[in-house]
């Protein structure tokens, strides 16, 4: 996975949410979702909600780098 979106595409659907559940559980639009999901938007401050809320690091999400499940 190469892309934040993709990384968060995967993650999301790993946790087995929609775009719509994930959005409301951190705060932010469900078109902000699927504007990150499909690489429209390279970052977002919500990363570290994201993250938390799908169980990942914040730091393999935003940059694919580090371990991806959170210890």
């Amino acid at each position: 996975m190469r892309t934040f979106g993709s990384r968060l595409k995967a993650a999301r659907k790993e946790a087995g949410l929609s775009q719509a559940q994930l959005a409301r559980t951190v705060g932010m639009s469900q078109g902000n979702l699927s504007d990150i999901e499909n690489n429209h938007v390279p970052t977002s401050t919500f990363t570290p909600k994201l993250a938390a809320a799908l169980g990942v690091e914040a730091l393999w999400l935003a940059e694919g780098r580090g371990g991806k499940r959170r210890p």
